[in-house]
């Protein structure tokens, strides 16, 4: 690819800007590996996902399972790699010189600095417009998740209803009902009519879910069937519309679209793809053979089971009668160990209470010496300090002649020049009072 060519991939914009850094970046510089991490960052930008025709050439297969090749034309060529998973998911892998379109996400591999395609799924060109839009619609919602295994539905064993979505005049439904009555039916087939093809078939398919989802519960099942047809004719089942819907139920869907060939996106998103409606009646109901088969093998299990717990019960019920005694027996010796508990009871609590009631007296006795020595204490302290109050009260000074002289204020007098001739001044002796007034003064 010419660097005219390369530079076309990108719009104009994306062109401009790139070369706007590249004038930015006069004078200065950067490294190889800068300049094609930032081509690659415009690349994947502007070509998140593309779909690209050309002829496949130089194919390797390695034993990784990777799939390496040339995608070209009359004037360019690309290089492509399809990882071994989405090899796996694709379901197709291309042959040298065969014309096929690719998609997937560009990109450039900056050690080599090579422009490649990173292949999600290849589809051959001569398929037709149908066939690619099939494998389109297919690998949007194998990346949205609908065909994930942890989300398919378990089918229940033995269903109570089995909802039959289809023509109710085409063979699916008479070739559905035919095994089914060969074989072990457990629940009621309930026929819910829809158009199989046409504009609007697939609208129908939806409308019919939706009424049955209404009634049913997760013990009941449906059947999305029809018989087999050109792509064309089960194209109704290719619908996204009806993908998602039957995605989103919440009963469980088995899918019986077509022949063993015949692959809708319907069978992708249910929960079982069975291969023709005969299939699906076949996945639903068990041979009467066989679970006749099972049904006398469990019945004689069951025989042999019960004899022997009838074996087992007898030889223990004889052990036990041997054990049994007689009835009043029993109880007399009952009532004799209630007797001899009562009089082990009774003389246990004495001796109980006995010993308490010892306690309780040396308690007693204790609390009595201790409270008459701390009265006695007390009584001692008493006397001591009345004593000391008396030897340091005035009182007991005056007992022995001494006298207290106050003014009318009743301020002691200490000495004799506080006082004045004429002043009014009290004395009192140990007992009484004395009034005087002062005629002489002395210091």
């Amino acid at each position: 690819m010419t660097d005219n060519q390369f530079l076309e991939l990108f719009p104009e914009e994306a062109i401009k800007e790139i070369r706007e850094r590249v004038d930015d970046h006069k004078g200065s510089h950067i490294s190889v590996k800068e300049f094609l991490g930032q081509a690659k960052g415009f690349l994947e930008d502007e070509f998140p996902y593309v779909s690209i025709r050309g002829e496949v050439s130089n194919l390797a297969l390695p034993r990784s399972g990777h799939c390496y090749f040339t995608l070209k034309d009359d004037e360019a060529q690309l290089r492509a790699v399809m990882f071994h998973g989405q090899r796996l998911r694709s379901g197709y892998t291309p042959k040298d010189g065969e014309e096929v379109i690719v998609h997937g996400r560009p990109t450039i591999y900056t050690p080599r600095g090579d422009l490649q395609i990173l292949v999600d799924s290849v589809v051959p060109y001569g398929l037709g417009m149908l066939e690619r839009a099939f494998e389109e619609l297919k690998v949007k919602l194998q990346k949205e998740g609908l065909f994930d295994p942890d989300v398919k539905k378990p089918i229940p064993q033995f269903p109570e209803r089995i909802f039959v979505v289809t023509s109710p005049t085409g063979a699916a439904i008479r070739d559905f009902i035919k095994t089914a009555r060969q074989r072990l039916v457990t629940g009621e087939i309930i026929l819910c009519p829809t158009r199989v093809q046409g504009d609007g078939a697939d609208q129908e398919i939806i409308e019919a879910i939706d009424a049955i989802e209404q009634i049913a519960t997760s013990r009941d099942v449906i059947v999305i069937t029809r018989g087999g047809g050109s792509r064309e004719d089960l194209w109704a089942y290719n619908s996204e519309l009806l993908a998602r819907r039957i995605f989103k139920c919440s009963i469980p869907i088995i899918s019986a679209v077509g022949h063993e060939v015949d692959f809708t996106i319907a069978d992708f998103v249910a929960d079982i793809r069975a291969q023709t409606p005969t299939a699906a009646a076949q996945v639903l109901f068990p041979e009467l053979n066989e679970y006749a088969e099972r049904l006398a093998h469990l019945s004689l299990r069951l025989s042999k089971e019960l004899r022997n717990k009838i074996y087992v019960h007898r030889d223990q019920l004889m052990r036990v009668s041997k054990r049994l005694k007689d009835p009043m027996a029993r109880i007399y010796e009952k009532r004799i160990l209630i007797d001899e508990l009562t009089f082990r009871k009774d003389r246990a609590f004495a001796r109980v209470l006995n010993r308490y009631q010892g306690i309780v007296r040396d308690i007693e006795n204790s609390l009595k010496k201790a409270i008459g020595l701390s009265v006695e204490d007390k009584r001692q302290r008493f006397e001591r300090l009345t004593a000391s109050l008396e030897a340091l009260s005035p009182l007991k000074v005056l007992s022995r002649g001494y006298s207290i002289v106050t003014d009318e204020d009743g301020a002691v007098v200490k000495k004799g020049a506080d006082v004045t001739q004429g002043q009014r001044l009290f004395i009192r002796p140990y007992k009484g009072r004395i009034k005087c007034i002062v005629e002489e003064t002395s210091s």
